[in-house]
């Protein structure tokens, strides 16, 4: 379902055979927020900067780990992309909605926990409307969605969601990157 050139089912997939205790959602969510907050990595040592040693450790050697330095090289690029066309790596239309909200949740606490990998929270001030963004993040990380009678409406209300979380991580990013520059210039 993303732009990113990846499928959201094949990642999902490779992580379940190697047990890698995350789910694409999560994965995604941590590297984007990690990258955000300005997390230098390569694509050889960012799983560890994420804290996910154990899954770097079962990728020497193996024909996946080319998929996965891809995966990373194309996640920045996403992230880079001036033409606005980053979208969170979530499960496809085709799936269930409840499957989707689920994932859309785990994304974001996977985004929040990056972010703090990344260096968010250790005395890095944020905007009001980047604390805002966050606080917004939080709630659709630890609410428990409730589904209407009507479907359509489900449906674009996750469609809202999604958008608003697009839009709101490239708003961090543009607020944390002009933070960044300004504190270099004092």
């Amino acid at each position: 379902m993303s732009s990113s050139g990846f499928d959201f089912e094949d990642l999902d997939g490779r992580l379940g055979r190697l047990a890698a205790g995350i789910g694409a959602a999560d994965l995604d969510g941590s590297l984007v927020g990690y990258l955000v907050a300005g997390g230098i990595a390569t694509a050889s040592n960012w799983l560890p900067a994420l804290a996910l040693d154990a899954l770097s450790q079962s990728l020497e050697g193996s024909p996946d780990s080319v998929f996965f330095e891809s995966y990373f090289s194309r996640v920045g690029e996403r992230l880079d992309d001036h033409d606005a066309a980053f979208v969170p790596l979530l499960p496809g239309d085709n799936q269930e909605l409840g499957a989707r909200v689920a994932a859309l949740s785990q994304w974001c606490r996977g985004f929040i926990g990056g972010l703090g990998l990344g260096g968010i929270g250790r005395g890095r001030q944020l905007s009001a409307d980047s604390s805002e963004i966050l606080r917004d993040f939080e709630r659709i990380a630890t609410t428990e969605f409730e589904f209407g009678e009507s479907a359509a409406e489900d449906e674009d209300a996750l469609i809202e969601l999604v958008e608003y979380v697009r839009v709101g991580v490239l708003l961090l990013r543009e607020n944390l990157f002009q933070r960044s520059v300004e504190a270099t210039r004092h």
